[in-house]
């Protein structure tokens, strides 16, 4: 039977005890082999059990409307490090994008001001 192409679970780990999660992810990983999955997730215990690679933050803003990227270099640097992982990255200070605020008119980041004038 063909594997199905697009796998996509919201927060899988609701209904788990904590303890049963890295089963979860094993599951998940070993359905990565054959398909696209996509999971949300709000659990530390789920992240610490993903490479850091395979993570992206969704971001919504007025401005630039729904984002998807990669974490910030800073955290994910200190992920491969070893410094912190995913879940205490997610508890200390939640997942950060490179650019937080509006791009200008070139769709860059928003030059900032540094001659104190208006």
């Amino acid at each position: 039977e063909p594997p199905v192409p697009v796998i996509a679970i919201e927060e899988p780990e609701l209904t788990v005890h904590p303890g049963a999660i890295p089963l979860v992810a094993d599951f998940l990983i070993q359905a990565s082999r054959r398909s696209q999955v996509l999971v949300t997730t709000h659990s530390p215990e789920l992240l610490d059990c993903v490479d850091a690679s395979a993570v992206r933050v969704v971001s919504r803003s007025p401005e630039r409307g729904t984002m998807v990227s990669p974490m910030s270099a800073t955290q994910g640097e200190a992920v491969r490090r070893g410094l912190l992982s995913l879940g205490e990255v997610l508890r200390l200070e939640g997942f950060q994008t490179e650019f937080q605020y509006p791009p200008d008119d070139d769709g860059g980041p928003a030059a900032a001001d540094d001659d104190g004038e208006d």
